[in-house]
């Protein structure tokens, strides 16, 4: 390799990445826009989880991280280390009309001393110092797992007041009660089990023995008295004792 490399490691990444022998090559970048058509003006839904809005939350994630696994190949190198993903949006709510999503994702692609090239590069979200301290370990990453849900949940009355609003003026001091939203609660935690398990079918997919470094996030928003939660997990898959490699040639699966 020649020329100046470029990194968006810190510099204590950057030694301990280079006592594993990962030699940054270049800062990679991939971008995704995605107009979310799927509304939900005048529609009646049921309790459940909405795929006409999962899917492409989804899908603008995994284009942005194809496009910097796509630029670390073209680059020769065998991993991508430091993966970060940014998300805005024109909208906050996610199902608001003619919303608008971008997702950026960066990393440093790397060439490892003394192995082979594999097919494709593998990319993971660990810092240099956490890379490091996985290979000095016997395990290597696989690949990022992505799990996500968009999850809405009709208002259960019950869970709020015996009977539903407006039945009777003496009711209102039992709807104004301190109390848990119980269907609220479920709702999130439904959204937390579907998201996870697609994340740990990703992992099987690409034969990895765990997920590291899993991060979540969650957003919700009232649709009138209703709630929509959106449920995102992200982690790096690893297997023990191998060379770092892609497993199956991929970064995620598309699968449901």
């Amino acid at each position: 390799m020649s020329g100046v490399f470029q990194s968006n490691l810190s510099v204590s990444e950057f030694v301990l990445a280079e006592q594993e022998r990962a030699i940054p090559i270049r800062q990679v970048m991939g971008n995704s826009v995605y107009k979310i058509g799927y509304q939900l003006a005048g529609i009646q839904l049921p309790t459940g989880e909405i795929k006409g809005l999962m899917r492409p939350l989804r899908d603008v994630y995994i284009h942005a991280v194809f496009r910097i696994q796509q630029e670390a190949q073209q680059l020769g190198a065998h991993a991508v280390i430091g993966v970060r993903l940014e998300e805005k949006r024109k909208y906050a709510p996610l199902w608001t009309p003619k919303n608008v999503i971008q997702v950026k994702a960066t990393g440093t692609a790397v060439a490892l001393v003394g192995e082979d090239v594999p097919e494709k590069p593998a990319l993971s979200g660990l810092s240099g110092q956490e890379f490091y301290a996985l290979r000095r370990t016997g395990y290597a990453p696989v690949g990022l797992v992505f799990g996500q849900s968009v999850y809405y949940q009709l208002t259960q009355w019950s869970s709020v007041s015996p009977t539903p609003p407006g039945a009777s003026a003496l009711n209102w001091g039992r709807v104004n009660l301190n109390t848990e939203r119980a269907d609220y609660t479920q709702a999130v935690a439904e959204a937390r089990h579907l998201a996870m398990k697609r994340l740990e079918t990703e992992a099987n997919y690409l034969g990895a023995e765990g997920v590291v470094g899993i991060s979540v996030k969650t957003r919700r928003a009232l649709m009138g008295n209703n709630l929509l939660v959106e449920f995102m997990a992200l982690g790096t898959a690893i297997v023990s004792h191998g060379p770092l490699r892609c497993a199956a040639g991929h970064s995620v699966s598309l699968a449901e």
